[in-house]
């Protein structure tokens, strides 16, 4: 999926989105208006005013709700990169180990294959180091 379709894709869910919200908040203005017997016929002005009070609820529902979550999140975030690091490191150390391991393995080696082989091989290599 492109950039520009992600654009598209974002704006047309934000535009849904709201819709929603509006259409939620404009049916709960005329739930209240119901429910307390507001006159709301004789005054256009107070549905616009039901609509607003409503409006600035939902915006501070949301608001709180997402000032709660950005709490929550580094907090957790936080504890997953400290069990990461402590993770990597041990890994780290246990790698090391083992190549020191590794390296003793493969000097031995050479040790014995260089005491099998005499003096001969070691001239032939050292010739050809010369090069």
């Amino acid at each position: 999926m492109g950039s520009g379709l992600r654009v598209l894709a974002t704006f047309i869910a934000l535009c849904l989105g709201f819709a929603l919200v509006m259409g939620t908040v404009g049916a709960t203005c005329y739930i209240i208006m119901d429910v307390f017997r507001i006159p709301w016929h004789r005054d256009p002005a107070i549905p616009l005013t039901v609509f607003v009070g409503v409006l600035v609820l939902f915006g501070l529902i949301i608001a709180i709700g997402s000032r709660a979550v950005s709490r929550a999140v580094p907090k957790a975030s936080r504890r997953v990169t400290e069990h990461t690091e402590a993770n990597e490191s041990r890994m780290l150390q246990e790698l090391y180990q083992g190549f020191s391991q590794l390296e003793d393995r493969v000097e031995a080696l050479e040790t014995i294959l260089l005491d099998r082989a005499g003096p001969v091989s070691v001239r032939k290599r050292n010739v050809g180091a010369n090069r």
